[in-house]
């Protein structure tokens, strides 16, 4: 199954049969951490405990030392996960932390990952220029809970934040050319491209899927609105620009049509949403060219339904 995964990755257009995994993938390494900005309380959780007559190991309290949310730090930690989620649909999980992908994909992957980390070291940043302010907020919302101290110096809090990465090859004693060598037969590569065939056009189809909802989310909100506050929102929006990233992302064989209704929907998304709420003729004509691109997409009988 790693294999097959592994080779959505390489052109079956080009005829190109994987005999050793070591010759056509690489390892990506990563290690991105995030600071929790928790820990025991010890004292607390003694008084809770005795208190309730419980037992020393019955429990204990986990201090925020930020004294609750903060928003900061949540978009930080909404990052990694987001960064771990989208390097998990762009390569192979290896181990933790570590992943395979193929070398045609080298300078893709990495662009991806030098970017992701100067969007991290952004808002690791932007926490450093609010730290005064939220310890303060800290010690008002913690009130008897808080501590002289508790909130480390900020040169202590930056260490904790890291994201470095590391590309390296695949060692040839990696146990997967011997488990998925493949026979040099005619026939078993024939019938190789054809499962890989399939593959592709089953991945293929999906993300049509995908656009095509997105398209059709985007007319419903055009078609359908009111003047009323949330309708029409810059968060729909950036929601389907992010969509559409990803399934770029994803079209590992450069499919032209799904590159062509990704861009046009782009176009779309791209014009701000204060400008359609405000003019009636662009949303209008914003509509009647997706009603004509989900036509193209074969999504006729699903425009005749919105449109009903």
């Amino acid at each position: 199954m790693l294999l097959l995964k592994m080779c959505l990755s390489f052109s079956i257009f080009e005829k190109v049969i994987i005999m050793k995994m070591s010759e056509v993938a690489f390892v990506l390494k990563y290690t991105i951490s995030v600071w929790g900005a928790q820990e025991t309380d010890r004292g607390t959780s003694h008084e809770i405990l005795q208190s309730k007559h419980a037992n020393d190991k019955a429990g204990k309290f986990i201090k925020n030392l930020l004294g609750g949310d903060v928003r900061e730090l949540k978009d930080i930690q909404k990052f990694a996960a987001s960064f771990r989620l989208r390097i998990k649909n762009m390569t192979v999980p290896l181990s933790h932390g570590s992943s395979l992908f193929p070398i045609v994909q080298t300078k893709k992957v990495c662009s991806f990952v030098k970017t992701s980390i100067s969007e991290f070291n952004e808002l690791v940043s932007a926490l450093e220029l609010a730290y005064p302010e939220i310890i303060e907020r800290a010690k008002e919302q913690s009130q008897d809970l808080y501590e002289e101290g508790q909130c480390p110096p900020w040169g202590i809090v930056r260490r904790k934040f890291e994201f470095t990465y590391m590309v390296e090859p695949l060692p040839q004693s990696n146990g997967f050319d011997q488990q998925y060598a493949l026979d040099d037969s005619e026939e078993l590569k024939q019938d190789f491209e054809k499962k890989m065939e399939g593959i592709f056009e089953k991945g293929e189809a999906s993300l049509k899927g995908r656009l095509i909802n997105k398209a059709q989310g985007t007319r419903r909100m055009l078609a359908l609105y009111e003047g009323k506050s949330g309708q029409l929102s810059k968060r729909s929006f950036n929601s389907t620009t992010e969509e559409i990233k990803l399934i770029r992302e994803l079209n590992m064989r450069d499919n032209g049509d799904i590159n062509l209704w990704a861009n046009k929907l782009q176009i779309i998304v791209e014009v701000p949403a204060a400008d359609y709420r405000q003019n009636e003729d662009l949303r209008s004509t914003t509509v009647d060219s997706l009603d004509i691109m989900l036509r193209e997409m074969g999504a006729e009988s699903t425009v005749e339904l919105i449109l009903a």
